[in-house]
């Protein structure tokens, strides 16, 4: 009787497919290939966005997007490589520090739209490409937290906070954009959110950041 192929044994067919299901580590490489994709898409949305509607927000988030997926690409990058663990410590120090510019970038930019009350509102279908990109980002966030809980290497570990800030922004520019526009000029609420999210954002980056530094410095030889 002839066996029934299944979709895992035509994926293990192929030199890429086998390493694929065989290889954690591997497969972690290809979804963050994707994720830094689509960071720099989602980079450059923002950006065109900015340019459209006069968002300096927006513009501000489309930097801190490319960002994010230059660091991604050098995690990548040193994954692929087979570095060693000083070589993996140096690029999680590194990424640590861009973190906390980014951080300072992030409450920089929150001050100054509190302050200037800069919020814009958009059309529907610009929000809900802002809430689908939200989703889908969290969701790496939590795969590569679960990941990382497993796997303690420290390519895992900074991935997994590369994916945090970015959800957490994509988050933040999500509460902004629909207390703008659908918060139907309840002032107070929108400073009032916008103050306590963009603060808990800020912090959470900044930790992030402070974690990267010292575990990339710990016994470092």
């Amino acid at each position: 009787m002839k066996q029934k192929t299944t979709h895992k044994d035509r994926i293990a067919s192929t030199a890429i497919g086998e390493r694929m299901l065989s290889d954690r580590q591997f497969r972690s490489v290809l979804i963050a290939g994707g994720s830094m994709g689509w960071n720099l898409l989602y980079g450059i949305f923002n950006g065109v966005l900015g340019i459209i509607y006069g968002s300096a927000w927006l513009i501000t988030m489309c930097a801190y997007y490319l960002t994010l997926g230059g660091m991604r690409l050098a995690v990548v990058s040193l994954n692929t490589e087979k570095q060693g663990k000083r070589t993996e410590q140096s690029v999680m120090r590194h990424n640590g520090i861009a973190m906390l510019f980014l951080a300072i970038v992030l409450s920089g930019s929150v001050a100054l739209s509190f302050h200037y009350a800069v919020a814009k509102t958009y059309p529907v279908p610009v929000m809900i490409a802002i809430a689908a990109y939200t989703f889908f980002i969290a969701g790496i966030a939590i795969r590569n937290t679960i990941r990382a809980h497993k796997d303690r290497s420290l390519f895992m570990m900074t991935l997994r906070n590369i994916s945090l800030a970015g959800a957490v922004a994509s988050m933040l520019t999500l509460q902004r954009s629909m207390t703008a526009t659908f918060g139907n000029d309840a002032a107070d609420f929108a400073n009032t959110m916008n103050g306590a999210c963009g603060m808990g954002a800020f912090l959470i980056v900044l930790a992030l950041g402070i974690t990267m530094v010292v575990q990339g410095s710990r016994h470092r030889q």
